[in-house]
This record gives structure tokens, C-alpha cells and sequence, in this order.
């Protein structure tokens, strides 16, 4: 186990893995090893992998959120959004207050064309933390879906506030002025957001 830990402190996944499976062979009931052998894989982008190791640790220990949160991160990443989204269901149900369930459903809701459950998720995040800039611009793109730019500009405002080096929010906003016909504003914002995503690389 601590071979492991030490491997994927140093970035060696492929020998981590390898010291927690054979942790796991000696103690099949071993949690921590598990978790850690499913954080490399995820690492790694062995999805199908880390799925495996937080499923078996929340069979051994279901009432620990992390190991729904990281596995629902894990589904995303396979595309399957339902299953994702049931995962970040049982975190909220075991721990409320955790904001980056809020987040991530709220992103896959919006994806499923689901915006009043992704308004409503977003705002559960931003009771949680008001400056949250990432909630902010998400929830300003459901507001925009949904046919509301004003709503969008007010938060997408105040996401740029909080990270004014994000283009997609810049993006989101000047197609906001745009539905209100305020296309000064959507050009400056456009012009905005292309210089900042080549800062970017993206």
C-alpha cells in the first residue's frame, strides 16, 4: 500500500496501480487501497477501471460520498449521463452540502436539455459559495437556454467579475447582449472572448 502511495505521489500510475493490486490481493476488505488504485486509473483515463474500484468501495463502505462523486466523475468521462447523474443524486442524499455534485449535475442536467433542474442545481451551489464563478457562468448559460438574457447577463457579469480571463463566459454574454439586440456590446464581447481563448490555447 504505501509502495503505491509513493509511486502516484510521484506520478508513476503504472507501478501505483501495480502496489495497490496487489494490496488489495492480500486484503480484498482493504478500502483505502481501492480508492487510491481507482484515483490512478482515473489518472490514467482507465475509466472502465476506476468504475470498477468505486463501485467495490461503495459496496464496502456505502455511505462515503467521495466514492460516488468519483465515480460519477469517472461515468462522465464514459458518457453515460444518467448514471453519472444517479451518483451525484446519492452524494447530495449523503451529503448536501457538497458543491461539486451541484456543479456537475447541474452541467450534465443543462446538457440533457433538463434547465430548470440545472438553474435550480446551480443555485444550490451558489448558496453554498456566492463567489463561485464556474456556478455563476453555468447558471447564466441556463438562463440563456432558456430564453432569459437578462438573468444571463447579471450572473455572467458576475462571473467575469470574479475570473476575467474566461472566455467562455465572455462567449455566453455577448450572445446574451445579442438576444437583447445590444450588439455593441455583443461584438465587444465576442472580440473579448476570441483574444482570451488564444491566450488560452483554447
Amino acid at each position: 500500500m504505501e509502495r503505491g502511495d509513493g509511486h502516484l505521489a510521484a506520478g508513476d500510475r503504472d507501478h501505483a496501480i501495480a502496489g495497490y493490486s496487489r494490496a488489495v490481493a492480500r486484503d480484498p476488505k482493504r478500502v483505502a487501497a481501492y480508492v487510491n488504485r481507482g484515483a490512478a486509473c482515473m489518472g490514467d483515463h482507465r475509466w472502465d477501471l476506476a468504475i470498477a474500484d468505486f463501485t467495490t468501495v461503495i459496496g464496502l463502505d456505502p455511505g462515503r460520498p467521495s466514492a460516488f462523486l468519483d465515480r460519477g466523475e469517472a461515468r462522465e468521462a464514459t458518457h453515460d449521463a444518467d448514471a453519472a447523474i444517479a451518483d451525484y443524486d446519492q452524494v447530495l442524499r449523503l451529503s448536501p452540502d457538497t458543491l461539486d455534485a451541484y456543479r456537475r449535475r447541474a452541467a450534465l442536467r443543462l446538457g440533457k436539455g433538463n434547465i430548470p433542474g440545472a438553474v435550480a442545481d446551480y443555485t444550490h451551489a451558489l448558496a453554498l459559495n456566492p463567489k463561485d464563478a464556474e456556478s455563476l457562468r453555468g447558471r447564466g448559460a441556463a438562463e440563456l437556454s432558456a430564453h432569459q438574457p437578462d438573468a444571463a447577463i447579471r450572473d455572467l457579469t458576475a462571473a467575469i467579475a470574479l475570473d476575467p480571463e474566461d472566455a467562455r463566459a465572455y462567449r455566453l454574454r455577448s450572445q446574451a447582449y445579442a438576444a437583447t439586440s445590444d450588439l455593441v456590446h455583443a461584438s465587444s464581447d465576442d472580440d473579448a472572448a476570441v483574444r482570451l481563448a488564444g491566450k488560452r490555447g483554447g
